[in-house]
């Protein structure tokens, strides 16, 4: 990857409007808190980038990109199948620094929470259970791994089918998944947070961080390192897409599985309220962050004429 281009794509950009004067790019999905997206041209070519304006020096954005390159190379250690990875950092307006995560753009009609729309529901059952093989193997990893410990965002939609037919979409209890959101490394060390959680609370506006750090950050990291609360996770997922009517079938799947292999998991069984239930709380996190942002948004740009640094999505089904 061309750093120059990159940089000059980073020079036109504008964010707020999510244009950029020179470079054409195409929005591929929206996270919660950052987009991904690719950009026209032989020399992008092949990737999906994300981008991060979080960074006060070229330092920081640069570590930030060797921890997530190390985040990466642990998880291909657990057996996880994950795209090609890179990073590279960027000077970015006033004053701050960008960090562009890129990944090996894949067929986007394999991502899993699209088949949720497209197979029949026993197929989709076998995804899950796939998901759940998957975070397996980061579990016994950890388990293997006292001093490292990794989390996992294992929502339905950061997995994609690798080797997808999309003339002949299919789930098959020997296929396999990409894991795709790298983007956050989750690692413990010795107990201790890796990641620095203040970065991600950059992306808030200021007059909403105070509330974001006392009563939603550190539940929003931890959940990460439950087994059973990625499980709620991936199952509210189904809600927020539309298909709430997979909870009840896919709750035996998942606990199980947990019977299965409890010696590794230890968790209890699920029930369908504590789904229902975390995904209203998660609903309404997200609503409000998002919400938060728009309005500094327009704060920003169209009060103080200043310019913005991320890319919003807009009105999201939930």
């Amino acid at each position: 990857m061309n750093k120059k281009l990159l940089q000059e794509f980073e020079d036109h950009l504008n964010p707020a409007k999510a244009e950029n004067k020179k470079f054409d790019f195409r929005i591929l999905g929206y996270g919660e808190i950052s987009t991904v997206f690719d950009i026209k041209g032989e020399a992008f070519s092949g990737w999906a980038f994300k981008r991060l304006p979080l960074f006060k020096t070229l330092e920081q954005a640069e570590n930030y990109i060797d921890f997530y390159k190390k985040y990466n190379q642990k998880l291909e250690e657990t057996g996880l199948n994950l795209p090609k990875y890179e990073g590279i950092a960027v000077k970015g307006h006033k004053g701050i620094y960008v960090a562009y995560l890129m990944q090996e753009r894949l067929n986007a009609n394999a991502v899993a929470h699209k088949l949720l729309h497209k197979l029949p529901d026993d197929e989709l059952l076998i995804l899950l259970e796939l998901v759940l093989k998957e975070v397996l193997k980061v579990w016994t990893f950890n388990s293997e791994n006292k001093k490292l410990i990794l989390g996992l965002d294992a929502q339905i939609s950061n997995w994609a089918v690798k080797e997808f037919n999309e003339n002949n979409p299919a789930i098959y209890k020997h296929s396999e998944l990409y894991f795709i959101d790298t983007s956050t490394p989750l690692m413990q060390e010795n107990g201790v947070e890796q990641l620095d959680a203040e970065l991600l609370l950059k992306s808030a506006p200021a007059f909403i961080r105070p509330v974001l750090r006392m009563f939603f950050l550190d539940d929003v990291l931890t959940r990460y390192y439950s087994f059973r609360d990625i499980c709620i996770d991936i199952l509210a997922n189904f809600i927020k897409e539309q298909r709430k009517d997979l909870i009840e079938p896919a709750l035996p799947v998942v606990n199980e599985f947990y019977e299965k292999h409890h010696q590794i998991i230890g968790e209890k069984p699920l029930q369908a309220k504590e789904v229902f239930d975390y995904y209203k709380e998660d609903k309404l996190i997200w609503s409000i962050f998002l919400s938060a942002r728009r309005f500094d948004r327009f704060i920003q740009t169209k009060i103080f004429g200043k310019h913005y640094e991320f890319i919003l999505p807009g009105k999201i089904k939930r």
